[in-house]
């Protein structure tokens, strides 16, 4: 998350309605709806998503209820639950991390949103 601005929202917090846009994110609070992020897009331990996930970069800590879309790269933490599909060219799931849905991986993933 170096080179864009970062937002965050912190523990508490919590947001109802779609949010995009061109930089990094950092998510301790609640989001409820679409996130579509052009850069890296990380839910912290305390952090909650309920709603589709578009960016490039994504590091799930928390849990999300919804599909999730990375153009790079998604890493699920051993605290990341994730309950919705995957569609991504690389992933990385820890030991102990929660996945319930499909999981799409692969170069033409990218071609094919």
């Amino acid at each position: 998350m170096a080179d864009k601005q970062t937002s965050c929202i912190l523990k508490g917090i919590k947001i109802k309605g779609e949010i995009s846009g061109d930089g990094n994110i950092l998510i301790e609070g609640e989001i409820e709806g679409e996130t579509t992020i052009v850069g890296s897009c990380s839910i912290e331990n305390q952090g909650m998503v309920k709603g589709n996930i578009s960016s490039e970069n994504i590091i799930v800590s928390g849990r999300v209820l919804g599909n999730i879309t990375a153009t790079d790269r998604i890493e699920i933490q051993a605290t990341g639950q994730v309950e919705g599909d995957i569609r991504v060219p690389r992933i990385a799931i820890a030991d102990g991390a929660k996945v319930n849905g499909n999981i799409s991986v692969g170069e033409n993933v990218k071609k094919n949103e």
